[in-house]
């Protein structure tokens, strides 16, 4: 374990390396934490093309225990870029009309995270739709009478109570984003050790050291290995210091701190490709810049994929960064680790792929 020791001294000796592991993490955290701190709500964009007094009553029972902002329909994908709201409705012209009339009626709904976070204004919604039809359908197109029915629903209606039941100081919507800077900040740690490698290459220490009895198996794995350990450690102090000073909570800290445990490896394999593929810093500084960034804006490290176009969401696909913080984003609703075990199979996929082109690479230098 000659290589893996040696390598752990001297990306420790680093102080780029210490820069990337806890300093420039916290420091996101902590601006963006700052940036967004406040009495968390569930925040919800109208848009109403109907306008009407059943309409207005719909937003009325929308405000209770939730944030509700009047928007024009221009404005809905700016809206939830901007993450001013998490989930927006828009109200159809002639709603109202086609409600007392007991027709079928359809409001839209747009939201980024593809989670259960909306799920009780969308009952709500549902409900007060629904109680409308029927009132509708029952006062046979009166207009009067449906009024003075639905005031009487709204008297004896059930209410739907919102309640946080996470008394964090952060949201998670806040904590998912916090996560996204870090899976970024692991990939740029990853890249930052690669000098140590290519180090060796220009000493011509990368090639004697295949006249020695060392494998290329063995030194490929004691270099992953002590990739992989520094990347464990960089994941243990940004979790303390989430959990610790910002009090964010998670589901389950053992199954989130395994998934990134599992992204690690993929990091490390990924460095070692970088590395495997440069011939020096300033190669490997291109590729790492051509790669790492597009991989964490097109995964979501920055914003929500539900912001992107379409074909850019489809590229996304291929990307591990995306199936990580789909993993993440499940955690985070309490899903469990079996529940994100394709999300896992993919990122172990990834991995394979990069050390096999890795393993493959070495035999060739070695013929």
């Amino acid at each position: 374990m000659t290589i893996f020791t040696n390598n752990l001294k001297r990306i420790f000796k680093s102080k780029s390396n210490i820069i990337f592991m806890v300093i420039f993490p916290i420091v996101l955290i902590i601006f963006f934490i700052g940036a967004n701190s406040g009495e968390s709500k569930f925040s919800i964009g109208v848009v109403d093309n109907d306008n009407t007094k059943l309409t207005k009553l719909l937003v009325k029972q929308l405000e209770k225990g939730n944030e509700v902002n009047d928007l024009k329909e221009s404005q809905i994908k700016k809206s939830l870029i901007n993450l001013k709201n998490d989930y927006v409705i828009q109200i159809p012209k002639g709603f109202t009309k086609d409600l007392i009339e007991g027709k079928d009626v359809n409001i839209k709904a747009y939201a980024i995270n593809e989670t259960n976070a909306y799920m009780a204004p969308k009952f709500s919604i549902e409900s007060f739709v629904g109680a409308a039809k029927t009132i509708g359908k029952s006062c046979g197109k009166n207009e009067t009478l449906f009024y003075k029915a639905m005031d009487k629903y709204k008297e004896g209606v059930f209410e739907v109570k919102y309640e946080n039941m996470d008394n964090s100081k952060v949201s998670k919507k806040n904590t998912l984003l916090a996560l996204g800077f870090l899976v970024f900040n692991m990939m740029m740690l990853g890249v930052n050790i690669i000098p140590i490698i290519l180090k060796d290459k220009k000493t011509k220490v990368y090639y004697r050291i295949f006249t020695g009895p060392i494998k290329a198996r063995s030194y490929t794995l004691q270099n992953l290995l002590s990739f992989l350990v520094v990347l464990i450690i960089q994941i243990a102090i940004i979790f303390g210091f989430m959990i610790k000073v910002f009090n964010m909570k998670f589901p389950s800290v053992i199954n989130m701190f395994l998934l990134f445990v599992i992204f690690s490896i993929f990091v490390a394999a990924f460095a070692l490709f970088i590395c495997d593929n440069s011939k020096d810093m300033r190669r490997a500084s291109i590729i790492s810049t051509l790669t790492v960034t597009p991989m964490a804006m097109l995964g979501g490290c920055f914003w929500p994929r539900g912001i992107m176009p379409q074909t850019l969401q489809n590229i996304s696909k291929f990307i591990p960064v995306t199936w990580m913080l789909s993993a993440a984003n499940k955690l985070m609703y309490n899903e469990s680790l079996y529940s994100v075990l394709q999300e896992i199979l993919v990122l172990f996929l990834f991995t394979i792929i990069f050390m096999l082109l890795v393993s493959w690479r070495k035999k060739d230098i070695i013929n």
